[in-house]
């Protein structure tokens, strides 16, 4: 995971957190994507339930 983390902040200047599935990761990306202008956040599961298709992260790459 380090690799795409290094390009996001490289390239796009995004940077990727990396949080347990708890309600207070929701306030904290609420948070950060309410003091910047201009940003798009991009929240995705990789385990359990909510675990984000493969097929939706594709057009970031």
């Amino acid at each position: 995971m380090a690799e795409i983390d290094e390009w996001f902040a490289e390239t796009a200047g995004s940077y990727v957190v990396h949080a347990p599935p708890v309600a207070g990761t929701t306030a904290f990306v609420d948070h950060v994507s309410g003091r910047r202008e201009d940003t798009t956040l991009l929240v995705a599961a990789t385990t359990g339930l909510a675990r984000t298709p493969p097929g939706a992260l594709e057009s970031v790459a």
